[in-house]
């Protein structure tokens, strides 16, 4: 399938493990001409030839070799490194890419070691995978994947992006597929990748959450709504995993959306606010619309968290209101609704939900780098607030309330393009046609998102210290 991408600003992230037994299934997954387009974004000079077998029998010969000539007759257990090298969404094309790729590789190697790369296009991002051979087939001696050597190589993809115009950002975004997700799939056996299947199954066949879980349950798999959360269970008595961790469109909020095919408007409820009128129809009792004024609901437009309701409507219907006689009092849309009904905590949509590899070889050394690596991320905190302090201090009370509501707006706004994007992803997904291009513009959207919500908390700060500053 090819595509059309503009030019942008694009962000690369790296990744790298160390391939010990499993070098034939690692490059038959990479080389996968669906993925690579034909097999047109797969480079190698270990064969003249994309095949397989080829490639993996000139990695061995060479490591036979190296492994001849040692003097201590052990042979060592890696046989490949692979690095993963990510793209923003949308804003590099595959060519590209996959030049860029070689030429980072190219970098790395100094033309002694062999590698192949592949540029995969199948998903919303795009991403180089590389496999370099550890041997030098100059001199075979081994590359080491020690201490610090993956700064080095961020460094190097750093300057070969630049170097084609493209930005660079300091850490990995949930965008970026992780190895273990690889190389689960390159087992067939991807947990992540089997839920994503089952849900979109059960979404083309249900058309309300209660339904869903019924499906999901009959497959084995327990689905349960938490603190506005679908959490997921593939055993009972296993960990559960929220739904989001899934990516975006798998979200509670996501998922009420693509069962009604319409755009939804997410509100906080409290338990004593919904009241039972019959069979499918509930009474939610809003402040604002009257004496004892409340709107006439579906069941199906309600999900029990727990400690509270949250309601999902259709912004493109009317919902009838009723007084406390249960007598019409017109109609309201959802738009209308907003500011009546509680909201919803402005959540980080784009939070990093995978946790960080794991670092050291002993308890000890994993205890000291998760410390380097608090001490690090509060240090960049600190970074932006200053950042924050220094450009919205010098605004007025008056302006800086204007800013915050502007920024909240903004917020909104987005939210309601991302729920309606989503829509258009599942329609798509029952017509059975490509979501590439929505994908692309749910990532973008989800990052602008997140950006705004980061200056809207800046903002919230340089506001309360304002106030503190005036009550002295």
């Amino acid at each position: 399938m090819r595509r059309t991408f503009e030019r942008g600003t694009g962000l690369a992230i790296v990744k790298i493990n160390q391939i010990r037994s499993t070098l034939g299934k690692a490059v038959a997954y990479i080389a996968d001409a669906y993925k690579t387009d034909g097999q047109t974004l797969l480079s190698s000079n270990a064969s003249v030839t994309p095949k397989v077998d080829s490639i993996v029998k000139a990695f061995k010969d060479v490591q036979d070799l190296a492994d001849y000539n040692r003097v201590d007759g052990k042979r060592p257990s890696v046989v490949g490194v692979h690095l993963i090298q990510s793209f923003n969404p949308g804003e590099v094309s595959p060519q590209e890419a996959h030049q860029v790729g070689i030429e980072f590789i190219e970098r790395i190697s100094g033309g002694q070691y062999q590698y192949v790369i592949a540029t995969h296009v199948d998903r919303h991002h795009i991403h180089n995978h590389i496999i370099m051979n550890p041997c030098s087939s100059v001199t075979l001696k081994r590359w080491r994947c020690g201490k610090g050597r993956l700064a080095q190589l961020r460094e190097l993809s750093d300057e070969v992006c630049l170097k084609h115009g493209l930005s660079v950002i300091e850490k990995p975004g949930r965008d970026a597929i992780s190895l273990g997700e690889v190389y689960a799939r390159t087992r067939g056996v991807s947990n992540k990748e089997n839920l994503r299947d089952i849900i979109d199954q059960g979404v083309f066949y249900c058309r309300d959450m209660g339904s869903l879980q019924r499906f999901l349950r009959e497959r084995g798999i327990e689905a349960v709504n938490r603190r506005g959360s679908l959490v997921l269970r593939d055993r009972p008595g296993g960990k559960g995993m929220r739904s989001e961790r899934l990516g975006l469109a798998y979200s509670q909020a996501a998922l009420m959306s693509r069962l009604g095919r319409a755009e939804r408007q997410e509100f906080v409820v409290r338990r004593g606010q919904v009241e039972n009128l019959n069979g499918e129809r509930l009474l939610v009792r809003v402040p604002g619309l009257g004496d004892g004024g409340a709107l006439v609901v579906s069941r199906a437009d309600l999900v029990d968290n727990g400690t509270s309701f949250r309601l999902f409507l259709n912004v493109n219907r009317l919902y009838q209101v009723v007084d406390k006689f249960d007598r019409s009092g017109g109609n309201v849309t959802a738009r209308q609704l907003q500011w009546l009904l509680t909201m919803p905590r402005e959540a980080n949509i784009n939070a990093q939900t995978d946790r960080a590899p794991v670092r050291g070889a002993s308890a000890a050394q994993q205890r000291y780098y998760a410390y380097i690596d608090r001490r690090v991320a509060q240090l960049r905190a600190t970074s932006r607030q200053i950042s924050a302090d220094i450009e919205l201090g010098s605004m007025s009370p008056a302006q800086l309330q204007s800013h915050i509501e502007g920024l909240k707006a903004q917020i909104r706004q987005g939210r309601a393009d991302l729920t309606s994007l989503i829509v258009e992803k599942q329609r798509r997904i029952d017509a059975g046609q490509s979501t590439s291009d929505v994908d692309s513009l749910i990532d973008a959207k989800t990052q602008q998102v997140s950006e705004t919500q980061e200056k809207l908390k800046a903002a919230i700060k340089v506001k309360g210290k304002q106030k503190g500053r005036t009550q002295r």
